[in-house]
């Protein structure tokens, strides 16, 4: 946009990602998106995105909207040029090891600091084995299994299915403690981007729009089987799903769905999507994105979309972890869905944190956060060993 005024100009138009939106994970350290960022003569801008497997610093063309991609390899967190654009710093993580600050320049791309590898070297890392399936629609969806510490051929082990947030969040090359914690406690991890998933295009994350728990559900159940099908040692009869924020709903919607699972984990979830409107500090934004739908026009609409509906068919152990002063999915959801259970008599709990918000598993309290990863273990212990 011209600095005196006038009509704003996209030049991403033909660069089919959701600009800024990084690789998921609960492990990371990063530095400061720096937002869109100038070149020196002013003919391209740097930013950053997520394109599966791995987020990358980009350059786009002012004039032509052509985009190149300027880093590869690893998932960028953030970025820093410099004003001659002859260095670029940025911190960077893959599936394996956490963020290190890493340097692009003359000399080529190098990484400049070693701060977790005297850790690695003492624990026990699962490198994901990534693969594709084919959903309904006959189209290939990446996926990911990580085995147990342990491993062993002809064994066959209970198995987590972990659902990312968004639902526009992104699995690739990004390391989970959740996931490494339980594949070192004899789990396999299973983990795959379903319809609505960012990284993808607009097509394929604007699909689920005001249809939540249809084709997002279909393509995590059809993952489910096919994985079980395909790995001879995943045990069928010991499963377990667990999510958080859109991945606690759907978890939620899965229990009301179907019984395939053993015992679930919903951590800062929602249940109800005509009260989420109201209570959410982002909820009213959903009327024209993600619910497209109003509660007072549309109440059937939404409720449709909502597990609270459906809880009378759970069967499913269910555990609930939640912040109390979770403003994103308040703790008003957990708490609706939790006496619903209990009323219906299925096994449940509601672990509740103080002085948490809905970045609980990312940036919470240490205390707190080594917290919440043994309440998770003991409930798929209880269930599922």
């Amino acid at each position: 946009m011209p600095s005196k005024g006038g009509s704003p100009r996209n030049v991403t138009a033909g660069f089919d990602r959701s600009i800024g939106r990084g690789i998921g994970s609960d492990l990371r350290f990063p530095t400061p998106n720096p937002g869109p960022v100038w070149s020196r003569d002013g003919g391209s801008i740097y930013f950053l995105t997520g394109e599966v497997p791995t987020a990358n610093v980009y350059k786009v063309d002012k004039e032509t909207g052509d985009v190149t991609r300027i880093t590869s390899g690893r998932s960028v967190d953030g970025f820093s040029l410099s004003r001659d654009e002859s260095v670029l710093v940025y911190n960077a993580m893959k599936a394996t090891h956490p963020c290190e600050i890493w340097v692009n320049d003359a000399d080529g791309e190098r990484k400049a600091t070693g701060f977790n590898d005297r850790l690695l070297k003492r624990l026990s890392v699962v490198e994901p084995e990534h693969y594709t399936w084919v959903n309904e629609l006959g189209g290939e969806i990446d996926g990911w299994i990580m085995k147990p510490v342990g491993y062993t051929d002809g064994e066959k082990y209970p198995t987590i299915l972990e659902i990312h947030g968004g639902p526009l969040g992104i699995y690739g090359d990004g390391i989970y403690q959740e996931f490494q914690l339980l594949t070192s406690a004899g789990y396999c991890v299973i983990y795959t981007n379903p319809r609505g998933s960012g990284g993808y295009g607009e097509e394929y994350g604007a699909t689920l729009n005001g249809r939540h728990g249809t084709v997002d559900y279909r393509d995590v159940m059809g993952f489910t089987r096919y994985a079980v099908e395909r790995f001879d040692f995943i045990d069928g009869d010991r499963l377990g799903v667990t999510g958080g924020s859109y991945g606690g709903y759907l978890t939620n919607w899965i229990v009301t769905q179907t019984d395939i699972f053993k015992a679930a984990v919903a951590c800062r979830s929602t249940c109800n999507r005509h009260s989420h409107h109201g209570y959410s500090d982002l909820g009213y934004k959903h009327g024209e994105s993600g619910n497209m739908g109003y509660p007072w026009r549309d109440e059937d609409k939404l409720l449709a979309q909502s597990p609270i509906r459906y809880a009378e068919n759970i069967e499913t152990p269910t555990l609930l972890i939640h912040s109390e002063n979770d403003q994103r999915c308040t703790i008003q959801q957990a708490g609706e869905f939790f006496v619903a259970l209990k009323e219906l008599g299925v096994d449940a709990e509601l672990v509740r944190f103080p002085d948490e918000s809905h970045e609980l598993s990312r940036s919470g309290k240490p205390k707190h956060r080594e917290e919440r990863f043994r309440h998770i273990l003991r409930w798929f212990e209880k269930y599922l060993k």
